[in-house]
């Protein structure tokens, strides 16, 4: 069993799984392209009793077909999930190996075709045979995530209360990103790896394109804007495979990276034309179980209106930027990276990096402990990049600014602040300390405004 960089805890999970004595189903599950193949795979050395993958869009006799194949039983022709399952069973039952079978079944959701049968079969493959056993440890995995929580966790027939354990793979921090990068002997500053993860994320899937020969605006065009660019067609890829009708959950992304503070459900249905219905909340649903957004409360506004907020890196950068560059410029970002385009777009990618980043925050403000709610702020005049609101009756009011050199504040900038701090003192009903705090790339300059500053993080603070 090995380690992987970023994924220890993740892979501390998989080992006392492993190390149970009972049997185990357990299901691995996030957003296309964040490693969780890769991580069940390394973490075994690809040493499995049984490993199947299912593949988008095909039909129920060949899924059927390969995976009979895969039990190296090719002479049984299998017309039901029953009875792939029950020779399953048998080469269990056939095998006098007393360690651990782990059995892993990657991309689950797409072996449930229409009226296939394949969840009732699983069903009854776990319950009846797998959980009875004491050497079996049956994971599960896949992208859909809605998928994985209403067929799987939110199941009301035999799968009801049976799943054992539930690993989320998340991106990358900004710490794992770089570990990532120092195992493959890749050595780049703070800085070099913000402005990659503010374009990728922390997908490895993205990241392991990265070719250290080159800069990171290389890179950035040779991946994304070159004739032979390996992501061109990411964007479409993997909405086609994770969502049917997804032209509608494009347009709602496509709103969301307009307003890096979110949208109401009112405002994104006055921006995309969509019907305010059972379908657009699926779609919210679906985006958010699948990492795309995250929902939250635009607290203290009285009426506790819900915000959608997009908080994938790539799908940001495409929507802000390549969907929007010139179609034959190969060398796209090079040219892009002094025009007025590119500033807009790395003040938003930056703010969704601290969003992204909050528990780093927090241990720079030395309250990682307590708990807080956090949202961006807006009012009818002013709008505050992020609120930390605290259980010790104070609020961290953070401006969040990437910038070349120092930032300076200006008399505007203080005026400004001055003013949002009153606003949201009143609208907070007074009975809370403000903190203004300064989330800065590039450090604070010290002048006769400077000391509006109460608390500052650093890019290094990021990184905790």
């Amino acid at each position: 069993m090995f380690k992987i960089a970023g994924r220890s805890a993740e892979s501390l999970e998989l080992e006392r799984y492993y190390k149970s004595n009972k049997a185990k189903l357990v299901v691995v599950y996030g957003r296309r392209r964040v490693g969780k193949t890769y991580l069940i795979n390394r973490f075994f050395d690809n040493n499995f009793f049984f490993h199947i993958t299912g593949k988008h869009k095909e039909k129920k006799k060949a899924q059927i077909k390969r995976f009979v194949n895969e039990l190296t039983d090719k002479n049984n022709k299998c017309l039901e999930w029953d009875d792939a399952f029950d020779l399953l069973r048998k080469k269990i039952e056939k095998s006098f190996d007393s360690k651990k079978k782990v059995i892993f079944i990657d991309e689950i959701s797409w072996f449930d075709t229409k009226k296939s049968g394949f969840l009732s079969a699983f069903e009854y493959f776990w319950n009846h045979f797998c959980s009875t056993r004491d050497d079996v440890l049956l994971i599960v995995c896949g992208s859909s995530s809605s998928w994985i929580t209403k067929s799987l966790f939110k199941n009301k027939g035999g799968l009801y209360n049976r799943i054992n354990g539930k690993i989320y793979v998340q991106p990358f921090t900004l710490s794992q990103t770089k570990e990532y990068f120092e195992e493959r002997k890749v050595f780049l500053s703070n800085r070099q790896i913000l402005d990659l993860y503010m374009v990728f994320g922390g997908i490895p899937y993205y990241l392991d394109y990265f070719n250290y020969s080159f800069s990171v605006v290389q890179n950035i065009d040779r991946i994304l804007f070159s004739q032979q660019a390996v992501l061109k067609n990411e964007y479409d890829d993997v909405f086609n495979s994770l969502f049917d009708k997804n032209d509608k959950y494009k347009n709602v992304v496509n709103v969301l990276a307009n307003k890096v503070s979110g949208l109401t459900r009112k405002e994104i249905v006055l921006l995309t034309n969509l019907q305010d219905n059972g379908q657009l909340t699926d779609i919210l649903e679906n985006l958010e179980l699948s990492g795309f957004i995250r929902k939250f409360s635009n607290y203290p506004q009285k009426k506790k209106e819900a915000i959608y907020q997009l908080i994938d890196n790539f799908s940001l950068f495409y929507n802000k930027v390549i969907k929007k560059a010139e179609a034959n410029d190969t060398e796209y970002w090079a040219h892009s990276i002094i025009s007025g385009k590119y500033y807009s777009w790395r003040g938003y990618a930056f703010e969704n990096v601290c969003f992204q980043h909050i528990h780093s925050i927090k241990k720079s403000l030395g309250i990682s402990g307590f708990l807080t709610t956090y949202y961006a702020w807006k009012n009818a005049s002013s709008q505050i990049d992020l609120v930390i609101e605290r259980v010790d009756k104070a609020i961290n009011l953070c401006e969040i600014k990437y910038t070349d050199n120092e930032y300076s504040i200006t008399k505007n900038d203080y005026l400004n602040i001055q003013n949002k701090i009153t606003q949201l003192s009143e609208e907070s009903k007074k009975n809370k300390g403000i903190i203004f705090t300064l989330i800065s790339s590039n450090g604070l300059k010290e002048n006769q405004y400077s000391n509006i500053v109460q608390a500052k993080i650093e890019l290094e603070d990021l990184f905790l």
